[in-house]
This record gives structure tokens, sequence and C-alpha cells, in this order.
């Protein structure tokens, strides 16, 4: 037998009391009448037997109800007491569930926290063990990047010793050949052209060198060559900022300074601009100082700041000057040929000569700038732009062959003049007035015979200097 209270979905029956059902019937008024009636005491009798029969049975289904009742709160109690039982049994089985329940969620919440602890625990370690690679993995790499810095540096460190080295051995050829020339030249007490003509040639072949190994490489690479051309323009940009004012020049060239000083961690970027800029200065005497001699003093207040910080400068500047102007080395050659033209700077387009008078206004120029280089050079050490320079330029040029002499020698001659004429005295004294003599009574006078219009230019600069007044360009302002 099961006790406790039923589930929801089970049925439940209970046996109810029995109950019997007894016909009573009452005695109306006319039953008076029927006793009255009736003559028979028999019939009497019968009646009140009947009637007590029933009493009878009145009292027997009251005995009987008692009976049921009584049994039925006899039933009622046992079931109470079964129900309280079973309901004390479901207590504590509810209890028990509910402890097992409760035990069991706090079992399952220490587990979950466990796990929870065990999986933080966990990522803790995963994190830390990430940390720790991608340090290993950084300080490899900077490692790495150390190694590869320090073959690069080495590398680099190997290929400027040889460039060094290189250059050393070349300027040392250089030497002993100029050294030899001078020698040979003693001895025959003349220039020696043949040597002059090779050194010509030698810077022409210079450019050369220059395209191929300086600005070619530049020029296959996009990266570098629009890095450069920023550059570029900002180096143009000063150069048209440019005035007769020191201090204004000292600015700009500051400026400029900063740019060539960008790339010298890069060898390839460095001689790059060294070259732009030698071509800018020689553009700059080509269109400027043509038409505004006094344009060459700042520009050349430049270049003597970049011979003195940049040595490597000069070679590119020299390569520079030699193709647009040889006069600076005492050059001459007869223009009759197109390879004779070529040597003395002559531009060609379109299958045409430039016009004559516009290539002696170009180049004389560019001497001019050279002449105010050497003036303002102070010892910079720049053996082809000083005043030993200008000397040796000079003193060629008086003994060229009278062939090969046009109006344009003339020409260089007056703006070598108006430059540095003045300065040159005050170095040579002696010296140069019997160089000013020479070229009064010969090389002025030999060109007014053959109508060469700068010759007279010429002879007048020279009579206005016996006379006391040299015909300078006007200097910077402060």
């Amino acid at each position: 037998m099961r006790f406790g209270l039923p589930i929801e979905s089970e049925e439940v029956f209970v046996q109810q009391p029995a109950v019997r059902r007894i016909k009573v019937e009452h005695l109306h008024n006319d039953d008076a009448n029927y006793f009255t009636r009736s003559n028979e005491h028999e019939e009497y009798s019968e009646v009140q037997k009947g009637d007590e029969n029933r009493k009878s049975q009145i009292a027997d289904f009251e005995s009987n109800n008692k009976s049921s009742a009584f049994e039925t709160e006899s039933l009622l109690q046992a079931l109470e007491a079964s129900f309280k039982v079973a309901q004390s049994t479901q207590d504590n089985t509810i209890e028990r569930i509910i402890e097992h329940e409760r035990k069991v969620r706090e079992a399952e919440e220490l587990r979950r926290k466990q796990e929870e602890l065990r999986r933080k625990q966990e990522e803790e370690r995963r994190q830390q063990e990430e940390k720790k690679r991608k340090e290993e993995e950084e300080r490899r790499r900077e490692l790495a990047r150390q190694e590869e810095l320090k073959r690069e540096e080495e590398l680099k460190k190997k290929k400027e010793e040889a460039r060094l080295k290189e250059k050393k051995e070349q300027e040392e050829k250089l030497r002993k050949q100029k050294l030899a020339d001078e020698e040979a030249k003693r001895k025959s007490g003349n220039t020696n052209w043949a040597s002059v003509a090779k050194e010509v040639e030698k810077w022409r072949a210079e450019i050369v060198n220059i395209k191929e190994k300086v600005v070619a490489p530049i020029n296959q690479n996009k990266e570098s060559k629009k890095a450069l051309n920023t550059l570029k323009r900002r180096v143009n940009v000063k150069f048209g900022q440019l005035s007769n004012s020191v201090r204004s020049c000292q600015t700009v060239c500051n400026e400029i300074l900063e740019v060539i000083e960008s790339t010298r961690s890069d060898t390839q970027a460095y001689q790059w601009i060294l070259n732009f800029i030698s071509k800018a200065l020689i553009s700059q005497a080509e269109a400027e100082v043509t038409v505004k001699p006094t344009a060459a003093l700042p520009l050349a207040l430049l270049t003597n700041v970049f011979l003195k910080r940049y040595p490597e400068f000069k070679y590119f500047l020299t390569a520079r000057f030699v193709k647009k102007c040889c006069f600076i080395l005492g050059y001459s050659c007869s223009i009759d040929t197109e390879e004779g033209r070529k040597r003395m700077g002559w531009k060609r387009s379109d299958d045409k000569w430039e016009d004559e008078v516009k290539y002696e206004e170009r180049v004389g120029g560019i001497m001019t700038l050279w002449a105010a280089i050497c003036r303002e050079s102070h010892g910079s050490g720049s053996e082809d732009f000083d005043q030993g320079a200008e000397w040796r330029a000079v003193a060629r040029i008086l003994n060229t062959d009278s062939s090969v002499i046009t109006n344009v020698h003339f020409v260089i001659l007056s703006n070598w003049w108006e430059v540095s004429a003045q300065s040159f005295y005050q170095t040579y004294k002696k010296q140069a007035i019997k160089l000013f003599h020479v070229i009064e009574k010969g090389l002025a006078g030999e060109g007014k015979r053959k109508s060469f219009p700068a010759a007279t230019r010429l002879q007048l600069l020279v009579e206005e200097c016996w006379r006391g007044k040299f015909n300078t360009i006007k200097s910077m302002e402060a």
C-alpha cells in the first residue's frame, strides 16, 4: 500500500458509506376515519403491529445509521491519520529532496566556480605563454634587425672604405699626372695643350659616368625618384629666394644644407642631390647671371659653403663647369667641326647650332659665376675654384693660338675682369700687372685688329685699371 499525496494525474476513488433507504409512511388524518369505519378489532391490531414494525424499522435504521456514521468517522480518522503519516513522510521526503537538491546545487556551484577558476587560470597561463611567445618573437626580430643593421653598416663601411680608397688612388693618380704635366710644362716653357685637352676629355667622360652611375639608378627607382624630385623642388624654390643680402643668402644656404644632410645616409641619393645642385648652379648662371652679373655673388657664396662642407661636391661641380664652359681650364679648340663645337660648349637644337651671341652670353654668365667662386674661395682648398685656377685659366687663354681665338674669348675675359681683376691684383701685385699688360697689348690688341667687338670692351677695362679704377661689380649687402 502506497502512502502519500497522489500526483496530479492520478484518480482517487473513495468508498462512500452504505446508507439504507427505508420508506416511511406518515399517518394522515384519514387513518382515524379508517379505524373508525373498521369494525374489526384484528384489523386494528394489525395496524398497530404494522405501526410498531415501522417504529422498529426506524429504530433499526437509526441504529444502523449511527453504526455507519461511527464507521465513517473511524474511516475518516484512519484516513486522516494515514494522511498525516503520509504527509509527514512526504514532508520528510520533500525536505530530503530539497536538501539533496540544495547540496546538488551547492556542489554544482562549487564545480562551476572551480571550473571557472580553472578556465581563468588556464586563460591567464595561455596569455602569459602568448605574451612570452610574442616577447620572444619580438626579441628575435630585434636581434635579427640589429644583425641586419650591423651587416648593412659593415657593408656600407666597406663600400665607403672602398670608395675612399678608390678616390684616394684616383686623386693620387691625378696628382702625379698633374706633377708630370707641370714638369713637362716647366721643361718646355709653354702650355701643354695635349694635357689640357686630355683633362677636358676626362671631365666629359665623367659626365657620362655620372649619368650612368648616379642619375640612371635613381631614375629606375620610382620611389627614390619621387622623393628626390620633392627635394629638387625645394632646392629650386630656395634658389629663387636668393638676393643680394648676405644674411638672406645665409638663411637660404642653411635650408639647402638641411636638404643635403637629409640624404647623407643614402650614398646614391647624396650623390644625386650634389649633382643636381651643380647643374642648378650652372643653369642659374646661364639664365640669370647673363642678364644680371651681380646675381653671381650669392650663388658663389652658396657654392663655396658647399665646397668646404662636402668634398664630393667639387667632383660634380667641376664636371658640370668643364662640360658647359671649358674656358675655366683655359682650353680652346677650333669650332670648324661638330666635335669642336661640342667641346667648346655649343648647344644644338633641331639640327641647328645656337646663335653665336646667345652662346657668348650664356658662356660668359658661367664664366662670371666661376670667377665669383674663385674670388670668394678664401683658401677653400678647391684647386679648380681658387685664384690659382684663375691664373692658370687666364694664362692659358693668353697663350692660345690666335687661329682659334674668337669673340667669345674677349667676352669671358671681360666678365672675369669685372668680377676678379681687383682681388687678383691685390694677391699677385707685380705679376698681375704683367698679366694685365699682356691682356691689353697682346690679346686685346690682336682682337681689335680682327674687329672682335668684345676686344674693345676688354681693352677699355684694362685702361681704366691704369687710371686706378677697377670696374668691379658691386659687392653684396650685409
